[in-house]
């Protein structure tokens, strides 16, 4: 091997190559570093452009996503009108109630750690947000927070912390179970678009196979071993935890907000029956809408009757549910994107129902009402003589059900209208099983409204038709006496009273004497003299066979 002396400057490529290219390259190293130092500029700036550009021109657009907030409408229960009786007494009234309700964050257990983190940054800045140890501490502070806040609400409202923690409980399980609902039809939604299309079964050779899983691969989507739960419109909501709380609660959380986060309370009202059974018939009910009984009101409709809503469905109650009914408000609340409240607003107030006053007179009601019951349980009337009592032979037959209604024959006014048996309106808002259970079996059907419904024979006040009947007709002399044997034709039947207890008649007796002795005979043979269209026509002319339009529903 031959040594001979290296030329730095000759070409490494022998004699035919190009040195003078080689040597200026090698003369201006600041060119080479010129274009490495833009080729790395270049991008840095675009970067730096885009970063200016987010910050600056579009910065709003991607904030106001986090700052969002929606709008509801929520209703505020406005109290029903009052039913008095003629003498001012409360026969039914709207009591207002109040509800302790909480956003279910606040509820939750354990707590949810997104929800965790956000209530831990509101409380530190920015740059303490980058301290974890600040974080671990601000959540900590959350943590105690809600578990001071139920033991609060526990004193307030003196209720035992088991049963609040009950409460608490059964609104997470229903909220879970619809969350989980929820989002198994969804993943079942979604594995259902990302299952690839069915592909004809048809014999290919190596190259065709390959080149069919390259195209799946390429135009499948990915799956994801992991999504994002939905979030359910329940889990950003309020819910109520204990009903019925006292004012004074109520007025410590409107005075004071700021010491009870997530908490919130609404009104609603009950509706309150005083006198228990007395006219129960004539008073009627009022009953919450489920959502298969609700139906959309007229467009002109002002009561905006809602699901819940409480309507009429029995007596006067249903009678004159529009007048009764109030109008409820409106409150505009805005939720953030957590769904905590922002503000709230009273865009509609709510309005109070009329009260009515009706005719019945509450003593002569009690009265009448005691009278039936007296004779529905076999017991003597303080009405009854003793002769009255003793003139009765054979055990009493007790009466399945009665009524009594008391009219001014001045004016119409209806005085007192009494049924017997009856049901006690409070059943109907503190609900009893084995009361209600005990009246739904009862076979003489106390909330059948009998003074009103009940289609029978009018008895004996037909006597006073038939006796107008006789003598517009002119085919019957009143002073003519008709013998009474005390039977019609056959002796079990057609009877009189006074031969049913004595085995005699009245003898002979005048239309006079017939009304006052009630004589049935009499009637009937006048009955047959003047015909049976005589004393319908007459009948018809008295209102007998129509409706004598009643202000109560389901007159017969």
């Amino acid at each position: 091997m031959l040594n001979r002396p290296h030329n730095p400057l000759a070409s490494p490529f022998g004699a035919g190559s190009s040195e003078e290219g080689s040597w200026r390259t090698d003369q201006n190293p600041r060119v080479r570093l010129g274009m490495l130092y833009v080729a790395m500029t270049v991008p840095l700036l675009l970067v730096l452009t885009r970063i200016v550009w987010l910050q600056t021109l579009v910065r709003e657009r991607y904030v106001a996503e986090f700052e969002k907030t929606y709008i509801e409408f929520e209703d505020i229960s406005s109290p029903d009108g009052r039913i008095l009786a003629a003498d001012g007494r409360v026969l039914a009234y709207d009591e207002e109630r109040f509800q302790l309700l909480v956003h279910y964050r606040w509820l939750e257990e354990p707590p949810n750690a997104d929800w965790l983190r956000k209530q831990a940054y509101a409380r530190l800045t920015p740059r303490e947000r980058r301290d974890e140890f600040l974080v671990s501490a601000a959540e900590a502070e959350v943590l105690q927070r809600r578990e001071e806040l139920w033991r609060t609400i526990a004193e307030l409202t003196r209720r035992a912390p088991e049963e609040i923690a009950a409460s608490r409980a059964r609104i997470q399980q229903r909220v879970e179970r619809i969350a989980a609902l929820v989002n198994a039809r969804h993943e079942e939604a979604v594995r259902e678009r990302e299952r690839p299309p069915a592909r004809p079964t048809t014999e290919s050779n190596g190259w065709e196979r390959l080149w069919e899983r390259v195209e799946r691969a390429v135009t499948t989507p990915p799956v994801r071993e992991a999504r994002e739960p939905i979030l359910i419109r329940e889990q950003l909501d309020d819910h109520p935890v204990i009903d019925d709380i006292p004012f004074e609660v109520v007025a410590e959380i409107e005075a004071h907000p700021e010491r009870y986060p997530g908490l919130r309370v609404a009104s609603t009202t009950r509706r309150i029956y005083p006198q228990g059974p007395l006219a129960s018939h004539v008073v009627g009910h009022r009953t919450r809408l489920s959502d298969d009984d609700f139906q959309e009101p007229a467009e002109n409709d002002p009561l905006d009757y809602r699901p819940l809503d409480r309507k009429g469905v029995t007596g006067i109650e249903r009678s004159y549910d529009r007048h009764l009914h109030g109008l409820r408000g409106r409150r505009k609340i805005v939720r953030n994107r957590m769904g905590e409240i922002v503000s709230s607003e009273i865009v509609r107030e709510p309005r109070v129902g009329q009260d009515l006053v009706l005719t019945l007179d509450l003593d002569l009601q009690q009265r009448a009402e005691r009278l039936l019951d007296d004779a529905l349980s076999n017991a003597p009337s303080e009405e009854k003589s003793p002769d009255e009592t003793a003139a009765e032979s054979g055990p009493p037959e007790i009466p399945v059900g009665g009524c009594i209604v008391i009219l001014d024959v001045r004016t119409g006014k209806v005085l007192a209208c009494a049924n017997a048996p009856r049901h006690d309106l409070r059943l109907l808002t503190d609900f009893d099983a084995e009361q209600w259970q005990a009246l739904l079996d009862d076979p003489r059907r106390p909330f059948f409204p009998r003074a009103t419904q009940m289609t029978i024979p009018p008895g004996s006040t037909f006597k006073a038709v038939t006796a107008a009947a006789m003598l517009e007709s002119g085919r019957i002399d009143p002073d003519e006496p008709f013998f009474c044997q005390g039977y019609l034709n056959q002796p079990e039947r057609y009877r009189c009273y006074i031969y049913r207890h004595f085995g005699v008649g009245h003898g002979d007796v005048t239309l006079r004497d017939a009304l006052a002795q009630s004589c049935n005979v009499y009637f009937f043979q006048g009955a047959n003299r003047i015909g049976g269209d005589e004393i319908a026509r007459w009948a018809a002319r008295f209102g007998f066979g129509a409706p004598t339009g009643i202000d109560l529903p389901g007159e017969r």
